[in-house]
């Protein structure tokens, strides 16, 4: 089995530093920035600072916020958001997968106990929303998006576990993509952070440091160079309303926003590639079918395809475990399937 990948060894303002160049300089990204509509309010002088050591935790850079915000909560979900949002999927590396790995069949049960829980969510969405023309809320449309993102990180990274797909390299991050959002398309950030946040229970400021004192990825004993997260007053009002939505507050743009800017000013997954490397994982690009968009009235019958496909995989494991093991040709099975799931999963909440 391969090592998880590393951590990072370039630094996240060196990243910045990078996407301004490719952007066309300070000015023009900037400019990027705020055209893109992601944020309203971008300045030159913001965006160099992000660039340079930092000297107040308002001048910290946005991925090192990100990356912080995961530690700090020990949730996945703001980089599952990001990564969705940007077209792509974040998978956890080949360490999450070493113990499992020695559960044997149990492991397979859980990928099976994994696919019904993300139909019985999508089949929950239907029967909320009767009709001839079914459609899926923001709410619901939230809940399946979270479902399906851990499905597909789980999935994909314990097949690539096993072999022979290869775990990719970071090219992806040098590659220029059309930003497309797969996932979390009408859920905004504050939504994210305030669910971590409540699964934290709220932490104290003392649970909130981000340290900058030391090399990136160095121990994080205390420093005089620590900045600590406002969480009264900073990340409390990440985790709001913004004053465009409605019903309006009075929350302001997070560093979720400012990474996800950054993409696509500079049309790049650089950022992302660096923060799945940050959390010992990697990305990918999902294969999604080439059919035509349809209304919402055959976002049923899509449905029901992608169903099928569900179950083929689901009688492909179960037809695996029959001897408790995985041989070679019923793992190929299993990979050729778990391709049609994807494509016909990623294709199904692409719809609404």
């Amino acid at each position: 089995m391969s090592k998880s990948n590393p951590k990072p060894s370039v630094e996240p303002t060196r990243i910045i530093q990078r996407m301004i160049d490719r952007g066309g300089g300070v000015r023009a990204m900037a400019r990027a920035m705020r055209e893109g509509g992601i944020v309203t309010q971008m300045d030159a002088p913001r965006l160099e600072s992000w660039t340079r050591e930092p000297v107040n935790f308002k001048s910290l850079d946005p991925l090192t916020k990100t990356a912080r915000l995961r530690e700090t909560t020990g949730s996945q979900l703001p980089l599952k958001w990001l990564c969705g949002r940007a077209g792509c999927f974040f998978v956890p590396g080949m360490d999450v997968f070493a113990p499992v790995h020695g559960r044997g069949a149990r492991t397979w049960f859980d990928a099976s106990l994994r696919l019904h829980e993300l139909r019985r969510v999508v089949i929950r969405a239907f029967l909320d929303n009767p009709g001839t023309q079914p459609e899926i809320s923001p709410d619901e449309g939230w809940i399946i998006a979270k479902s399906w993102s851990t499905v597909f990180g789980w999935i994909e990274g314990f097949l690539r576990s096993y072999g022979p797909l290869p775990v990719p390299d970071h090219s992806i991050a040098s590659a220029t993509f059309r930003l497309e959002p797969v996932l979390f398309r009408t859920t905004p950030s504050w939504r994210i952070l305030v669910e971590c946040f409540a699964a934290k229970k709220c932490p104290s400021k003392e649970d909130v440091s981000v340290h900058v004192g030391a090399p990136f990825g160095a121990p994080k004993e205390k420093t005089s160079g620590d900045l600590r997260y406002p969480l009264e007053d900073t990340v409390g009002k990440w985790a709001q309303r913004l004053p465009t939505d409605n019903p309006p507050g009075n929350g302001s743009r997070g560093p979720l926003d400012y990474t996800l800017a950054i993409c696509h000013a500079a049309n790049s997954l650089e950022p992302l590639a660096w923060l799945a490397e940050e959390s010992g994982g990697y990305l990918i690009m999902p294969q999604v079918p080439n059919t035509p968009t349809r209304p919402s009235r055959d976002l049923l019958q899509f449905w029901e395809r992608t169903m099928v496909e569900l179950a083929e995989l689901d009688a492909s494991i179960a037809r695996a475990l029959l001897d408790q093991k995985i041989e070679h040709a019923e793992l190929t099975e299993l990979q050729d399937e778990w391709k049609d799931v994807a494509e016909w999963m990623t294709g199904f909440v692409a719809r609404w």
